[in-house]
């Protein structure tokens, strides 16, 4: 099994440190399907998006449930010096300032960093930071969590999008559910010339029978001309969620033809009323 020798070989860069998250990851029944988050930063959007009964119908995983047959792992990758160390010591079991605040804001919610975070890397020299970050909200019914909130595993790679989707995503043929292409820009086309928004889809698209036909591609602005996805490889993708504030806006959900997607009007309540 792929997903258990990849697992396997992730080496820790700190003997002492702890493994509890990794050992989640070991207990999954079978390799996970992927929300993939390429160029993210610090941006943990997709977990404030992740509310109980979402129109996609599924949830990323919590580390404490039982996962399911096919656990949703979040994973964000950034290659920029910055976010080396993400999320960095210091953020380690306090509350986290979020990208996108107002975002955040309009969903009445909030989001703590978890006290550890295990760093390993992989037997193709890939970094993966594991940690985990919980996500409360004052929404009310269908899309309101417990008010512990809901505690995500997450993982981030310190790398260039192409070295996790060559050495690992498509090498453990991992599976991608959904792909984020936001908050990207010219500067993105200035290293190796990738652009983001037509390159990646195209790579992905070619490589389909070793990580599935992505469901669903979340795309902002630049990535879209008349609301559409400009990459050729997303010609078929259908818009049906949308448009949010989330990197340049505006932000569209698009499914392949015959997903099933619940969509929906946002009523949230008034954030200045929410905050007196």
């Amino acid at each position: 099994m792929k997903w258990k020798t990849f697992v396997d070989g992730l080496i820790p860069e700190n003997k002492h440190q702890k493994t509890a998250l990794i050992e989640k990851m070991a207990a999954f029944p079978n390799a996970p399907d992927l929300i993939w988050y390429p160029g993210s930063g610090a941006d943990l959007v997709p977990l404030l998006l992740d509310v109980p009964n979402n129109p996609t119908g599924r949830r990323i995983y919590r580390v404490d449930q039982k996962p399911d047959k096919t656990p949703l792992l979040f994973w964000m990758n950034d290659y920029g010096e910055s976010f080396r160390n993400f999320p960095e010591d210091e953020l380690l079991g306090k509350n986290f300032i979020p990208n996108y605040g107002n975002l955040w804001e309009s969903y009445m919610a909030s989001v703590d960093i978890g006290a550890n975070a295990e760093r390993y890397r992989s037997d193709r020299n890939v970094s993966i930071t594991l940690f985990t970050a919980t996500v409360k909200n004052q929404l009310e019914g269908a899309h309101a969590r417990k008010e512990t909130g809901d505690e995500y595993l997450v993982c981030f790679s310190s790398c260039e999008s192409e070295s996790l989707f060559e050495k690992v995503i498509s090498f453990y043929c991992l599976q991608l559910f959904m792909v984020i292409l936001v908050g990207h820009s010219d500067f993105s086309k200035k290293r190796n010339g990738l652009d983001h928004y037509l390159d990646l889809p195209a790579r992905i698209s070619e490589m389909k029978d070793q990580v599935g036909e992505v469901v669903f591609w979340c795309v902002d602005r630049y990535g879209q001309k008349d609301s559409k996805p400009i990459a050729t490889s997303l010609k078929d993708y259908e818009y049906i969620g949308g448009p949010l504030n989330w990197g340049w806006s505006p932000a569209r959900l698009y499914a392949k033809p015959g997903t099933d997607y619940l969509r929906e009007k946002r009523h949230f309540r008034d954030v200045k009323s929410w905050r007196k």
